[in-house]
């Protein structure tokens, strides 16, 4: 039996990629202008759901949906998972106004051999991801096609299993990531030329590295945003999804502004955190399980 394999996460960044610094963050921080509320914190409004707030991304018409999570791991706090709160509560708002959705995912199909299975292992390990997040996604790809999307995985061929194992048949996640974004960016760009004059939405989910419209310089190459940014001549939006417990105390998220509103996050509302143009953070509910 086929299964879904692993995503690649920005957490690997840690340990893992080559020639970069140990100390580069996975995630860049956004220009943000100033606030209304506060000089100190980004434009922000508040909604009772994380539908509601989709529906506001919604009403500013984007024709390709870039959107980002911190990728949940064994032994992080016991909430509801980014992508399952994607599937079950944003989902709905982009029924009729969404074509296509792909995920950042493969499968594993037994066919490639020893590297294929190294490569598996390797990212399993590395990205120690919960056991039933291969589940989670299957079930954002079948509630995708339930609500009239086209679902997207990317596809990995042996030649790639290959070229993706160095020295020591380890892993080299610089050459994975851009493996990663490359087939993004092509799965979206087919998608997008096979439909001229498109008025819906093709929304891609996967991890926040990818989808950042202004990568730091030694991330650019791990980033389809700037690319699909101007396929789309400009109608794209960057959309992270947060989950209150899986970044607070991230050294990584604490010099971005939207960061003091964790204070703000409750079970009974979400924050939407507008941080420059077409750039946008989701601080989710806490405490949802």
């Amino acid at each position: 039996m086929h299964r879904v394999g692993t995503f690649a996460l920005a957490a690997v960044f840690a340990a893992s990629i080559a020639g970069l610094a140990c100390s580069v963050e996975p995630k860049l921080p956004a220009p943000e202008p100033p606030s209304p509320q506060s000089p100190a914190l980004p434009v922000y409004e508040t909604f009772e759901s994380s539908a509601d707030a989709m529906r506001e991304v919604l009403l500013m018409r984007p024709a390709i949906i870039g959107v980002g999570e911190v990728h949940q791991q064994k032994g992080s706090p016991s909430t509801r998972s980014a992508l399952r709160r994607f599937t079950e509560d944003m989902l709905a708002p982009l029924q009729g106004k969404a074509t296509d959705l792909i995920a950042e995912t493969w499968m594993v199909t037994g066919k490639c051999g020893a590297a294929e299975v190294q490569v598996t292992v390797d990212v399993e390990a590395t990205t120690r991801r919960p056991e039933n997040t291969e589940t989670e996604v299957v079930k954002l790809l079948k509630a995708a096609k339930s609500r009239g999307m086209q679902p997207h995985i990317l596809e990995v061929h042996c030649s790639q299993y290959d070229r993706l194992l160095g020295k020591g048949k380890k892993v080299e996640y610089d050459a994975l990531l851009s493996l990663i974004t490359d087939g993004l960016t092509a799965k979206a760009t087919k998608i997008w030329r096979s439909s001229p004059g498109r008025k819906k939405t093709i929304v891609l989910y996967g991890g926040a590295l990818h989808n950042d419209l202004l990568p730091l310089k030694e991330l650019k190459r791990y980033a389809y945003a700037p690319a699909l940014r101007r396929l789309s001549n400009g109608a794209f939006i960057e959309l992270d999804l947060y989950v209150p417990e899986l970044v607070e105390g991230d050294p990584a998220m604490k010099n971005q502004k939207w960061y003091s509103l964790l204070g703000q996050a409750s079970g009974e509302k979400v924050i939407l955190v507008k941080r420059g143009k077409g750039s946008f953070v989701l601080i989710m509910r806490k405490g949802i399980r």
